[in-house]
């Protein structure tokens, strides 16, 4: 969950929906957990990430925590964000 002064954003399991009040639901996306051991020392890789998603019409929501990167994509694209990720040298896991 984030807040600031505009709106909540709650990304949550689908399951789970039922129990919060909304005002706007998005969905349904595909989480990928991008995992990259030192990302400190690997500046650029979520643009890199952005940058080629975004070439392929594909919108993401990154969202960043200490350990782990998660990009959502709308589900209809998980197929061509796999092979995105696969063509710029990520290893995909299923």
């Amino acid at each position: 969950m984030v807040r600031d002064a505009h709106e909540t954003t709650v990304i949550c399991r689908e399951g789970d929906l039922a129990q919060l009040s909304r005002s706007e639901r998005q969905g349904p996306f595909t989480l990928l957990q991008i995992r990259i051991c030192v990302p400190f020392q690997a500046p650029g890789f979520l643009g890199r990430i952005a940058s080629a998603l975004g070439s392929h019409a594909i919108s993401v929501l990154i969202v960043s925590t200490y350990s782990f990167d998660y990009v959502l994509a709308a589900s209809k694209d998980e197929q061509e964000s796999l092979a995105v990720l696969r063509e710029i040298g990520f290893a995909v896991v299923n």
